[in-house]
């Protein structure tokens, strides 16, 4: 590859399982002869009956940068996520399991994670989501993104010469009526 923005040497694989949960895989090999250092997300958009109704818990005591009021550094509290207008949080902590309860649909969505430094959780709101054209205007209520990924000074991912780095989410949806 001899693209600027992505090393020499290095070799992705990105698999996806779909079962009983949605399974994605993303590997990076550096078959380099120096370290590679760089950021990845995978986007996973969560359809939900109303995100003004849903909760996320797992992210509550976690430091974020808040992009959605000009990268101001924050703690989440103790209780479980809202999302309220637009939302785009970076979290730093570590392999940390998220939940999404959305009542609208009955059910809990269970994002697992490893080799993952980082969690995203996004929706552009109202007003942002009319400025997006791949979105319609009404359509923000009807998911919220919980992504998994490196990103940031704290989170981006350095890859020694022949070294492996693995990123592995697994989403699961768990009915009420299951529980």
């Amino acid at each position: 590859m001899s693209d600027s923005a992505w090393p020499e040497g290095c070799a992705l694989r990105y698999r996806v399982e779909i079962g009983d949960r949605l399974r994605l895989v993303l590997e990076v090999d550096n078959h380099g002869p120096g370290p590679v250092v760089f950021e990845n997300v995978l986007h996973t958009y969560l359809a939900v009956g109303d995100v003004g109704h849903v909760s996320v818990t797992g992210l509550e005591g976690a430091p974020f940068v808040d992009e959605a009021d000009g990268s101001a550094r924050k703690r989440e509290g103790s209780a479980p996520l809202r999302v309220r207008g637009e939302t785009v949080r970076i979290y730093d902590h570590r392999d940390v399991p998220c939940v999404v309860e959305d009542p609208g649909r009955r059910r809990r969505l269970e994002v697992t994670k490893t080799g993952s430094a980082s969690t995203v959780v996004w929706n552009p709101g109202p007003e942002r989501a009319r400025a997006l054209p791949d979105l319609g205007d009404d359509e923000w209520p009807d998911f919220v993104c919980v992504e998994s990924g490196n990103v940031g000074n704290s989170g981006a991912v350095h890859l020694a010469p022949g070294a492996r780095h693995r990123l592995d989410v697994s989403v699961r949806a768990v009915l009420w009526d299951d529980v």
